[in-house]
């Protein structure tokens, strides 16, 4: 018998992996859930792991879907195909850039304007395949099919403090601080219901006040500079303590201690208060703004809004701050009268 040699074959089978989102950025970095942006955000990027290339329709603005949560500060929106939901609205990018790699593929989607404040919702479409037809594992489940989302996330454009919106993503004060004067029966928590827009997303932070003690939220803030200007805002809701329709009468001092280190540390340059007096029994929200000018050196702020009650036959009173905001001014005029230069200025006529 003749001998033969047999040769053997070994066929492996892969199985490709469904397209997946890798990440979602701005100019800020990464976008995540419950993410807050402050700056402006004029693009999306969107990336896509490598070992689904290619793709196809992922160079399409309808693989894409941006809302902001509209008048009622709720999202109805929850998937692409069922399209913006409610009184959602969408924000319809007006560009879109895709370059595919060796290490993935990104998008970069291009707004015409910045994102307006509030909460947004973006999605990415499950009508994205790869080269099998695998669609786009958004929900990231392990098999073809879902959107990717990101639920929420807000706009908060030049603000320099953290939470200022009390968002419910998580539920917490911080990084603000509490103080309440040894003794006092006062308290201050997060509240929802109580949102100066109105949205079950989010809330306010509450003072229980029961007695004549002051009580205070601050906030240390860094990144600020020397000779500029900023403004203070806030939102304050005031309502009678155990359904009592009195009127009651409060102040308010909202201001910043402004510091030469980061971390509100070293010496104290100077200070700047506002105080107003607020008078309500559930009034409307009141806004309320303190103009404050960084002397030179200045690096960081400690700032603070202080609620002292002022009328005694009404200490039990609920009070909501919401809506808090440090940013830099924008000068009209940048060379005029508060440069002493008034070589630009002139005046028609004879």
């Amino acid at each position: 018998n003749q001998a033969h040699d047999q040769d053997s074959a070994t066929i492996s089978f892969t199985e490709a992996r469904a397209p997946v989102v890798s990440a979602v950025t701005t100019s800020s970095g990464l976008l995540n859930a419950c993410g807050t942006l402050t700056a402006p955000v004029l693009d999306i990027g969107v990336a896509f792991n490598a070992e689904a290339l290619p793709l196809s329709h992922a160079d399409e603005l309808t693989s894409y879907l941006l809302v902001h949560s509209g008048p009622d500060g709720d999202f109805a929106t929850t998937s692409c195909s069922g399209g913006t939901a409610g009184d959602d609205v969408q924000i319809v990018p007006v560009g879109l850039s895709y370059v595919g790699t060796p290490n993935g593929a990104q998008v970069s989607l291009e707004l015409a304007n910045a994102l307006a404040p509030g909460l947004h919702r973006f999605l990415v479409c499950d009508t994205i395949t790869d080269a099998a037809a695998n669609l786009l594992d958004g929900d990231g489940d392990g098999r073809p099919g879902g959107d990717f989302m990101i639920g929420r996330f807000r706009a908060d454009p030049r603000n320099l403090l953290v939470n200022g919106d009390f968002d419910d993503c998580p539920v917490s004060l911080w990084p603000w601080m509490p103080e309440l004067e040894p003794g006092s029966g006062n308290t201050i928590q997060i509240a929802f219901g109580h949102d100066r827009d109105l949205s079950p997303l989010s809330g306010s932070a509450n003072i229980s006040n029961v007695d004549e003690a002051a009580s205070s939220l601050s906030q240390c803030v860094d990144d600020l500079g020397g000779g500029r200007i900023y403004e203070l805002r806030g939102r304050l809701h005031l309502e009678p303590g155990g359904g009592i329709q009195a009127v009651t009468l409060v102040t308010l001092e909202s201001g910043c201690h402004l510091y030469d280190l980061p971390g509100c540390a070293g010496a104290e340059l100077g200070t700047s208060f506002m105080s107003t007096l607020v008078m309500g029994a559930g009034e409307p929200w009141v806004e309320l703004t303190t103009t404050i000018t960084a002397p030179a050196g200045t690096m960081s702020a400690l700032c603070r809004y202080t609620l002292q009650p002022e009328s005694m036959a009404t200490l039990d009173f609920e009070a909501y701050l919401d809506g808090l905001f440090l940013g830099e001014v924008s000068l009209i005029f940048a060379d005029g009268f508060e440069s002493g230069d008034t070589s630009r200025w002139w005046r028609p006529g004879p």
